[in-house]
């Protein structure tokens, strides 16, 4: 399997110095609405630990699959944990102040929830499409998925053109009929740079995230 240039290197640097971080800022733009969002990357004895904007995070193991996700924001009452055991994943905690405790049966694919990092690994390898699974927070569902590729082209993010591969996600089955994401993966260096899809219903603007910012510290 041949890695890109920046996996190479975050290995290196692990090898050589220890521990690492990666701080990754996107902003993403839904109708007049935008947000910034940060992703902080850990590399651990047994994988990754992924934080997003410091109330949501997910251990990985070395091929980027979830083995448990934390979400904590007293503010809204929220302090929850997944886990998964097999081909199930246990919910247990409190939600938006609601006690939750649920198991969700899965099969043997992959649980991808930190996808923008789980899909970086995917584009490096030279699989043609593959299913894995994501918990969909506000319902409580485990939701199957599927990615393709979709070749290479040339795009615009964060004001500079470059070459990028393109991924496709979508629901499987039926539902893969309305519903799909599409991103974007720098060739220089294999990072996730943009995101495009319809997170709501019809009528719902297109949200668009591109990556801003990005710092690596030892």
């Amino acid at each position: 399997m041949k890695y890109p240039f920046f996996v190479c290197l975050f290995i290196f640097i692990i090898c050589t110095y220890g521990h690492v971080q990666e701080i990754r800022n996107y902003r993403s733009i839904t109708g007049a609405g935008t947000s910034i969002n940060t992703m902080v990357i850990q590399n651990t004895s047994y994988g990754f630990n992924v934080t997003y904007n410091q109330t949501s995070k997910i251990e990985l193991n070395d091929s980027y699959s979830t083995l448990v996700w934390h979400l904590c924001n007293k503010e809204v009452g929220t302090d929850i944990n997944f886990e998964r055991v097999g081909d199930i994943i246990i919910i247990s905690g409190k939600f938006e102040n609601q006690v939750t405790a649920k198991q969700l049966r899965i099969n043997n694919h992959p649980w991808y929830q930190a996808q923008e990092l789980a899909l970086e690994h995917f584009n490096a390898g030279s699989l043609r499409s593959m299913k894995y699974w994501v918990v969909k927070l506000d319902e409580m569902v485990a939701y199957e998925m599927e990615v393709s590729r979709m070749g290479d082209k040339k795009i615009e993010a964060y004001g500079l053109s470059f070459e990028s591969s393109q991924l496709k996600v979508t629901l499987t089955g039926i539902r893969s009929l309305f519903w799909q994401a599409n991103y974007w993966f720098r060739k220089s260096d294999g990072r996730y740079v943009r995101y495009e899809s319809v997170e709501g219903g019809p009528g719902t603007p297109l949200t668009i995230t591109e990556l801003t910012s990005l710092e690596v510290r030892q």
